[in-house]
């Protein structure tokens, strides 16, 4: 969903509000964070529209809440998440496993940056972002910025963190593969991840939703379809289940079997 026109507007009178990379790429899916407590849209501020616009939403629909609307997702930045976007897949900038770039450069961050310069005493700290750190589709041992340790990825350990805190905190966790995989070893992985059995404990806590990507043909060939299968039905009986995936598999043959003409016709669609 992209931002609204009166905010976009505004980007186009002060491109500055997007973030932006060191060489003056900017990206326009959210407003840089440095932005965020300045009155920069007509007035007010970021964060002052987000409270206006959810206090707005609660007031108009507060007779559904509850009943007919029983879940809101709140985008919190690029695609919907809180992160910076620091890894554009459009025209190739970027490519797995690319480093991504810093988008420090907008004047609001580099001013942001100036300040905290100073206020620890080492202004010299605060003339610009990174300019060592690399280009998109680098490795962190390519750059001087990183150390080689960087390079490690523990995404295991990531998750495990993730769900300790939201376990702390009692928020719901919901989940979502990163890269379109259709084995049964990558199945495994996200039904592993899913349990939230993090700390060898068998407390009874699951991920409330997971969403998964990504429909397109490759999900539709008929193995990979059939693995899905299996793989949604795992996920629905919870972890409880122990069984194993032939037998799901075998079970699951009859549905492959009846959606068989929609899914021929869903991957011609998705060719198009």
């Amino acid at each position: 969903i992209p931002l609204p026109k009166w905010v976009t507007g505004e980007i186009e009178k002060d491109p500055d509000l997007a973030y932006t990379d060191q060489w003056g790429r900017r990206n326009y899916e959210y407003l840089s964070l440095g932005c965020d407590t300045l009155p920069v849209l007509k007035g007010r501020t970021p964060v002052q529209c987000y409270a206006d616009f959810m206090r707005a939403f609660r007031d108009n629909f507060k007779h559904l809440l509850g009943d007919t609307i029983v879940e809101i997702q709140v985008g919190m930045g690029p695609a919907g998440e809180l992160r910076y976007p620091s890894y554009p897949e459009a025209n190739g900038t970027w490519k797995f496993p690319g480093i991504g770039a810093f988008q420090c450069y907008d004047k609001y961050m580099l001013s942001s940056l100036k300040a905290a310069a100073e206020a620890a005493g080492k202004p010299e700290w605060g003339s610009t972002g990174p300019t060592d750190a690399g280009h998109y589709n680098n490795w962190p041992e390519d750059t001087p910025f990183f150390k080689k340790e960087d390079a490690l990825c523990a995404p295991e350990k990531l998750v495990k963190q993730v769900a300790l805190a939201t376990g702390a905190a009692q928020v719901p966790l919901a989940g979502e593969n990163a890269l379109p995989r259709y084995d049964e070893y990558a199945h495994e992985q996200i039904l592993r991840a899913s349990s939230l059995n993090v700390d060898g404990s068998a407390v009874d806590r699951e991920m409330c939703a997971f969403t998964y990507l990504r429909m397109n043909p490759s999900l539709f060939h008929p193995d990979n379809w059939r693995r899905f299968v299996a793989f949604v039905k795992k996920m629905n009986e919870g972890k409880g289940a122990r069984r194993c995936w032939e037998e799901v598999e075998r079970e699951a043959e009859q549905f492959v079997h009846v959606t068989q003409p929609f899914i021929q016709e869903a991957a011609v669609a998705l060719m198009h």
